[in-house]
């Protein structure tokens, strides 16, 4: 029962992460080019969830993320592109956390095309 739970809250924790990461991304898209007003105002009024999204990150790259990769992020790594970004340049050399890396970046790359360099 317990890995039962801890399967569920990896799968919710992962969803909400993607969630919340669409929201920034499709805001950001929305704000670009407008008024310098209405983007400021706009992000504030968002400001909330987009905080939310970046704290919700740094968490999951120290709890999840240093699960699923085995390993502890280095210092100054507080969010989970910085580590695929880090794991997908180092190439093959890296083993399976480059495949695993490569595979979460293809999901986030169907929502914002190039965001793990």
């Amino acid at each position: 029962m317990t890995l039962l739970y801890i399967v569920c809250a990896f799968l919710v924790s992962s969803v909400t992460l993607f969630i919340l990461f669409a929201t920034v991304v499709k805001l950001e898209a929305f704000v670009k080019g407008k008024a310098t007003w209405l983007r400021d105002l706009t992000i504030l009024g968002w400001s909330p969830w987009i905080v939310t999204a970046i704290l919700r990150d740094a968490l999951f790259q120290y709890t999840w993320g240093t699960i699923i990769f085995l390993e502890w992020p280095p210092k100054g790594e507080y969010m989970l592109t910085w580590r695929l970004t880090r794991h997908k340049r180092a190439g093959l050399t890296d083993g399976w956390r480059y495949k695993l890396a490569m595979s979460i970046c293809t999901l986030i790359e169907k929502i914002q095309p190039g965001h793990c360099r």
